[in-house]
C-alpha cells in the first residue's frame, strides 16, 4: 500500500522538473521513472 504513496511522491517529483524546465534534471527523473516502470 506505501507504493502508491511513493508513486506519487516520484510523480510530484518529475513535474516539478518539467516546471524547472532544467533537462538535465528531466533527464536524470526520466531514467528514474523508467526503472520504477520496470
Amino acid at each position: 500500500m506505501n507504493d502508491n504513496g511513493k508513486q506519487r511522491d516520484l510523480l510530484m517529483h518529475v513535474w516539478s522538473g518539467l516546471r524547472n524546465k532544467s533537462s538535465r534534471n528531466h533527464r536524470r527523473v526520466m531514467k528514474k521513472l523508467n526503472k520504477a516502470a520496470k
